[in-house]
């Protein structure tokens, strides 16, 4: 089911299914989330859990037990969240273990996403409550495609991402087989403020940066100066994606995450995996990330 959120021109759409943010226009009407159109992506900004990215074999191993997650970016985004709680500026989902979650994923927990729309900034806020006795392992993660060109007329090239300071940057690499290479690392910036955007950025798929010096950015255009402002809090991992060229897709994910897909040199166990959040029993867990549009 579709919820709606509007304040002073702004309005969000929320989809219960994954509690993912499926729209933010301005009072302009302009459209900030990518709308899955054919023959791109078909997400908008899905919720990442219990996993980030891809699992090795398509499995978790939690104690001596393995588990088939074979979605990419785990279940969650694929699931019929609870709404708990609604009013004129908030939209609170939940997510609690089941046996059907408990086939893919052992543990008990609950996931919380709440979005709230004030002040023409949409905030999206995750919490993980360990509901059991013993520590529970997950990752957890932002994945919202933002429209890349936003107007007629641009293009992807013709956006920057500004980070506010320069400073030197550089993303781990992926292999062909989609396998994240801590050990090699290609630069993107040199004591550089700004990243102006150009698809063969992303011919290797995603970039990655592992504890990244920065908590937020704007992307804009060149030309009209319109983007969206973007911060995120408690992540240790900041993605970038889109689809590799030739493809054209007019969108940019902005990727926060606590944990990441498979590594080269890890195995299935999810305890193993880099930047895994550990929780102890009764304990909860929170981050989250926000979109401002520039009008």
């Amino acid at each position: 089911m579709i919820y709606t959120l509007t304040q002073d021109g702004f309005r969000a759409r929320v989809d219960s299914r994954g509690a993912q943010l499926v729209s933010l226009t301005d009072p302009n009407g302009t459209e900030y989330i990518w709308q899955r159109k054919a023959p791109y992506w078909e997400e908008c900004a899905p919720v990442l859990f219990p996993v980030v990215g891809r699992c090795r074999d398509g499995i978790i191993t939690v104690d001596d037990n393995d588990y088939p997650i074979a979605e990419i970016h785990g279940f969650a985004l694929g699931m019929e969240f609870e709404l708990t709680e609604q009013t004129e500026s908030s939209l609170c989902f939940r997510l609690t273990d089941s046996p059907v979650t408990h086939e893919k994923y052992p543990y008990p927990f609950t996931l919380g996403v709440k979005h709230t729309l004030t002040e023409g900034r949409l905030k999206t806020e995750f919490s993980v409550q360990n509901s059991g006795h013993t520590d529970i392992q997950f990752g957890i993660g932002g994945h919202p495609g933002i429209s890349c060109p936003l107007i007629d007329g641009e293009t992807f090239e013709d956006y920057v991402l500004d980070f506010g300071v320069p400073f030197t940057l550089d993303s781990i690499c992926v292999s062909p087989e989609g396998e994240i290479q801590p050990q090699k690392t290609k630069r993107i910036l040199e004591q550089e403020q700004a990243l102006s955007l150009d698809r063969e950025l992303f011919a290797g798929d995603a970039l990655i940066f592992e504890n990244p010096p920065f908590d937020s950015l704007i992307l804009k255009s060149k030309k009209s100066g319109r983007g969206i402002r973007f911060s995120f809090e408690n992540f240790t991992t900041f993605a970038m994606w889109t689809e590799a060229p030739p493809a054209q897709a007019p969108f940019l994910c902005l990727e926060p995450w606590n944990s990441m897909g498979r590594r080269s040199g890890e195995g299935t166990e999810l305890s193993q995996k880099a930047g895994v959040i550990t929780l102890p029993a009764g304990e909860e867990f929170r981050c989250g990330y926000q979109i401002q549009p520039i009008v």
